[in-house]
């Protein structure tokens, strides 16, 4: 049991464990890059891709799976948030369309009730992508990753 606790130690603090969040932020900027680009053309599903793909590609010494499903969860939100920013304060009914959305969706019929399920599927859909493909990366023999 006690070499157990020092090995985790040990692995907590590695030069590997201690870089800067460089990599994590790159991640964070270009999933939401995508997602952004995304949601401009259309493409509602992207955040599930993106987090899939951060998933496939993480390194597994230096992200943890926790780690990896915040940052396609933080890509889908701010992937789609952007846009829905940008297309408000150029003076567009945002808040009118959203408010419409909530209503044929069932719940209560107020703008930010309709952005924030947005937001929320958004982030699910990143969620998901991310625990398939750790799910994927292990199945595949990708090794055992925390």
């Amino acid at each position: 049991m006690r070499s157990t606790v020092s090995a985790r130690t040990a692995r907590r603090s590695s030069p590997a464990r201690r870089r800067g969040p460089g990599g994590a932020l790159l991640a964070l900027v270009v999933g939401a890059g995508v997602v952004g680009a995304g949601a401009w053309a259309g493409a509602w599903y992207l955040p599930f891709v993106v987090g899939l793909g951060l998933a496939v590609i993480a390194p597994a010494p230096r992200w943890s799976s926790r780690g990896v499903v915040g940052l396609a969860v933080a890509s889908g939100v701010v992937g789609w948030g952007w846009p829905l920013l940008w297309l408000s304060a150029r003076g567009l009914p945002v808040g009118a369309t959203a408010r419409v959305v909530a209503a044929l969706a069932g719940i209560p019929a107020y703008a930010a009730v309709g952005v924030v399920a947005a937001l929320l599927v958004s982030g699910v859909q990143g969620l998901l992508g991310a625990w398939s493909g750790r799910a994927l990366v292990q199945a595949l023999g990708g090794g055992a990753r925390r």
